[in-house]
């Protein structure tokens, strides 16, 4: 799989990490342009959102709340796999992906450990 990078985080075959000096610069000027006194929420609309949510808490005011609707997404995922395999037969196979990579099972663990760490270090009042 080898190494690579996405926007702030890169990824390798034993380990993800979050790069603030990368990400925070990067997501202000994506979000200069717009006035966040006209707004009261901010809603992390894409799966991978979540991982950057502490990193949202940083720099949009503190007046605007975080809404993740992530949770709603993994359970209606979680509906329609379980509706197509009750009407599949035999054996199938689970592959994780992650920005577009193969992963192998123990880097998915691991990201989705690193996940559930960035949850319980949010503050209650922006999730």
């Amino acid at each position: 799989m080898g190494t690579w990078t996405r926007v702030g985080a890169r990824y390798s075959k034993d380990s993800i990490v979050f790069d603030p000096e990368i990400i925070i610069p990067y997501l202000e000027k994506k979000l200069a342009s717009y006035d966040m006194s006209c707004y009261g929420t901010f809603v992390l609309g894409c799966t991978h959102f979540p991982y950057y949510k502490r990193t949202f808490r940083k720099i949009i005011p503190k007046n605007i709340k975080i809404i993740d609707g992530n949770l709603g997404t993994v359970r209606h995922l979680k509906r329609q796999i379980e509706a197509l395999a009750s009407k599949r037969t035999g054996k199938g196979m689970i592959e994780f992906y992650i920005s577009g990579q193969r992963a192998d099972d123990e880097l998915f663990i691991r990201y989705l450990q690193q996940y559930a760490e960035f949850e319980k270090e949010m503050p209650a009042e922006s999730q």
